[in-house]
């Protein structure tokens, strides 16, 4: 089993969203506060490092979508999972005029966790809504809400399958 995790909004958040509730992490996001933009400083949505490994640790293969295009940006997240102990998996990103969903397709998950796009598009945005209807059918959603994390999603990656 292959999970693709959106990395931003998802797994990983700006830093002024620190000590804050959700709905402020969502409100600074759709108002651009400069450090939605500075992702050196992005630090992880509660414990989802240790969700992920619990995946991981129960046959599941990792792998991370960013929405950042530019080379060093890609490189400030590979080190940003690195750096909070995210477990290993190939971060996929959207090449040259490649959409999310075609990224997704790319990497072939059969689940996607990702975030509600709250603060941007809504769920007309999400990975999952623009994949053509015959890759939804072979891919399992997990949305989560915007900045929310997914600690309270299952230890178990077997459970998206019921």
């Amino acid at each position: 089993m292959k999970i693709l995790i959106f990395t931003e909004g998802t797994i990983l958040m700006h830093s002024a969203g620190a000590n804050r509730s959700r709905a402020e992490r969502v409100a600074q996001s759709a108002a651009g506060t400069p450090d939605i933009y500075d992702y050196a400083t992005y630090t992880p949505i509660g414990e989802t490092d240790e969700k992920i490994h619990h995946w991981q640790e129960r046959g599941a293969t990792i792998a991370y979508l960013t929405s950042r295009r530019k080379p060093e940006q890609i490189d400030i997240i590979r080190r940003k999972l690195a750096e909070h102990h995210f477990p290993d998996g190939e971060l996929y990103f959207r090449q040259e005029e490649e959409t999310y969903a075609e990224a997704a397709i790319r990497a072939e998950p059969d689940i996607i966790v990702e975030d509600d796009c709250e603060s941007s598009d809504g769920p007309s945005g999400m990975v999952y809504a623009l994949l053509p209807s015959s890759w939804q059918s072979k891919i399992i959603s997990a949305p989560v809400p915007e900045f929310g994390g997914i600690d309270h999603l299952p230890d178990n990656p077997d459970k998206f399958l019921n």
